[in-house]
């Protein structure tokens, strides 16, 4: 019997719906998984996933009692759930769409949470990816400079999607609110719905002391300019 891959990559053009899965020696493939095996160790961190109980906790204390999955767990207890999702992280990875469908520069990736019953399949679970987003880092692979600035930047979009969203897809059955008391301070003025936190930004703040804000840069300014930098906004 043949193992699946631990990476499941999928495509969708502009205005269609159908998915096409890429193979494993395509430049988008590996590209996108490289940032995936990256993420995954930083996921496995002895500070990412203090910082993932840290913000667990604080979830839970802020929900509902009927929907807390905490009340009464040590934070070791948290600990260990936070461990078991890496485990399944390792094993295999939520399916991956690079998705032409996704236009707007700002929103480089998503991930909706869906609710989930029995024993959890990552492939059930989709991390969207902004298609032309994914093709510049591909077009930027000559500048070994830049293409390790788009990985770091794709790091951080699954660090984001994976530990400050996925983890709570994965905790609470697809809860699909964050309670908006996970939020960072320096978010709190940006575009969001009041009474909905951020539990990607909040992890980003706690591991990092900060956000980290990227901008849509058009390709012929990254041949032309090697010096581009991601933006980073401290707490």
């Amino acid at each position: 019997m043949l193992s699946l891959p631990r990476h499941r990559i999928l495509k969708r053009a502009r205005g269609s719906q159908r998915l096409v899965r890429q193979n494993c020696d395509t430049e988008q493939y590996i590209y996108v998984a490289l940032a995936l095996d990256i993420t995954l160790g930083l996921l496995s961190s002895r500070t990412a996933r203090a910082a993932m109980t840290r913000i667990t906790r604080a979830f839970d204390e802020n929900l509902p009692s009927h929907l807390q999955q905490f009340l009464g767990i040590s934070d070791a207890g948290i600990a260990n759930s936070i461990d078991r999702f890496v485990d399944i992280m390792y094993m295999q990875t939520p399916l991956i769409i690079i998705d032409g469908n996704m236009t707007d520069p700002a929103n480089p990736a998503c991930h909706h949470r869906d609710v989930w019953s029995g024993t959890f399949n990552p492939l059930k679970h989709e991390i969207l990816l902004n298609k032309q987003l994914v093709e510049d880092m591909v077009n930027a692979s000559e500048s070994r400079q830049v293409l390790r600035r788009f990985q770091f930047q794709f790091v951080n979009l699954f660090f984001h999607e994976i530990g400050g969203h996925l983890l709570f897809t994965y905790l609470y059955h697809g809860l699909p609110s964050t309670p908006r008391q996970v939020t960072p301070p320096n978010w709190r003025e940006q575009d969001q719905e009041e009474d909905i936190g951020e539990s990607g930004r909040t992890l980003e703040t706690v591991v990092f002391g900060g956000t980290v804000e990227f901008f849509d840069i058009p390709e012929a300014r990254i041949k032309k300019n090697k010096t581009l930098q991601p933006h980073f906004f401290p707490e």
